[in-house]
């Protein structure tokens, strides 16, 4: 009996010590973490969109380079053709030199001087390079002279046979000669011929073949106009002291660049 008592007072005992320290201890909560956006880190979860902004496109633009001539020539607009392979911008020079060149010569003058031999395609082309020729001579003390240009006697025309000379196609001035160069329209070119040119004489063993463009302001008859000449003479050999027949340079070609 005795036993049974202190048995369930041991219980009793034990059943009100699991009761205080229920009371006294608090029970456990889960507190959720504060989000803080300053410091960032896993738990942090951004609620809030960044604001839109718009992006203007710039358009692109391509600038086209601006063809020049190279130094010493001066660019002439043209009119394009078939007849001058589409050349819409030519750069003309009149290569000058005080010892007079042959003809046969102007190709390499050209060439030194970073074009090609050419002509004229309009007034304005003639009139530049002749205001050129005319200062340099005059300046040289000479009352006339010559330039070297484009131009060459038809194979077929290079005769001393009057009969051809005088027969179509050799008889007609607009075709008996042709230019090398492709970029430079004729037409302009063979209505320029001074009075009785071309005149295909013969001397020994030349034939005036090649083309000249003079000055002589006294003479308008020849004055900034074509004359045939011979290709392999510096001067004229039945007047070799007549600076007219001259030819002091070459008239130079390039396209712009």
């Amino acid at each position: 009996m005795r036993s049974s008592q202190q048995l369930l007072l041991a219980l009793g005992l034990f059943l009100a010590l699991v009761h205080v320290d229920a009371f006294i201890r608090p029970a456990k909560t889960h507190k959720k973490p504060h989000n803080d956006y300053s410091k960032g880190g896993e738990d942090c979860v951004e609620t809030t969109k960044k604001p839109h902004v718009a992006t203007t496109e710039k358009p692109v633009t391509t600038t086209q380079k601006q063809l020049t001539c190279p130094e010493g020539f001066v660019a002439f607009a043209r009119q394009p053709s078939a007849e001058n392979a589409y050349t819409s911008l030519w750069c003309l020079k009149a290569a000058l030199q005080r010892h007079p060149i042959m003809i046969s010569e102007a190709n390499q003058v050209c060439s030194n001087h970073g074009g090609v031999l050419s002509a004229p395609e309009s007034p304005a082309e003639r009139d530049y390079i002749t205001s050129q020729l005319l200062y340099a001579v005059k300046t040289w003390g000479f009352p006339a002279g010559a330039i070297a240009v484009d131009g060459r006697r038809k194979q077929e025309c290079v005769t001393r046979n009057q009969t051809v000379l005088e027969s179509l196609p050799c008889s007609n001035k607009a075709a008996s000669f042709s230019l090398q160069d492709s970029h430079t329209d004729s037409q302009f070119m063979w209505s320029q011929w001074a009075l009785d040119e071309p005149s295909a004489n013969a001397w020994t063993y030349d034939i005036e073949e090649c083309v000249q463009l003079a000055v002589i302001p006294e003479n308008p008859k020849r004055d900034n106009l074509l004359n045939d000449f011979y290709c392999n003479f510096r001067q004229a050999p039945n007047d070799p002291d007549y600076t007219l027949y001259m030819n002091f340079g070459a008239v130079c070609g390039t396209l712009p660049q």
